[in-house]
């Protein structure tokens, strides 16, 4: 599937458990619209996509527990690594509407992505900030394949 237009509700109506799986360059916004969808399927269902996990208890990381800054400091130091910085207006737009959502975290860095409509020319942005560019905000163990200290 590609986008949550695409899920017939009948084919669900048999199941009791239901998993969604996406790739890491699926876009965040996707993933959410299809969880919306489900929800409206079945009103009771957990997920978990692009959630982070302790690898020693198995419980839920939030995300923004792997910086080692403020959450309101968070989108001035992805975006400004942004392939837009030329671009004030744009890069401004994104630092005002980045969401939890948008943000998911690769084998080589984070990818943020800001669905169609959401900045000024109503187009999709996405982009990857390399974590060598964040490693000073991020804790080391929260990067794959670091090495700890």
């Amino acid at each position: 599937m590609e986008s949550a237009k695409e899920i017939k509700t009948e084919l669900f109506s048999h199941h009791e458990h239901i998993g969604i799986t996406a790739g890491a360059s699926t876009p965040r916004y996707i993933i959410e619209e299809v969880k919306q969808k489900m929800s409206e399927i079945n009103e009771i269902m957990t997920y978990y996509t692009s959630t982070i996990f302790d690898s020693h208890t198995g419980e839920v990381i939030n995300q923004y527990d792997l910086f080692t800054i403020p959450q309101d400091e968070i989108p001035e130091v992805l975006l400004k690594y942004s392939a837009y910085l030329g671009d004030d207006e744009i890069v401004h737009q994104m630092m005002a509407e980045m969401k939890p959502e948008y943000l998911s975290f690769t084998d080589h860095g984070i990818s943020i992505s800001f669905p169609d409509g959401v900045i000024g020319d109503g187009s999709s942005y996405m982009e990857t900030i390399h974590y060598n560019h964040v490693d000073d905000v991020l804790y080391s163990w929260a990067i794959p394949n670091a090495k700890e200290e």
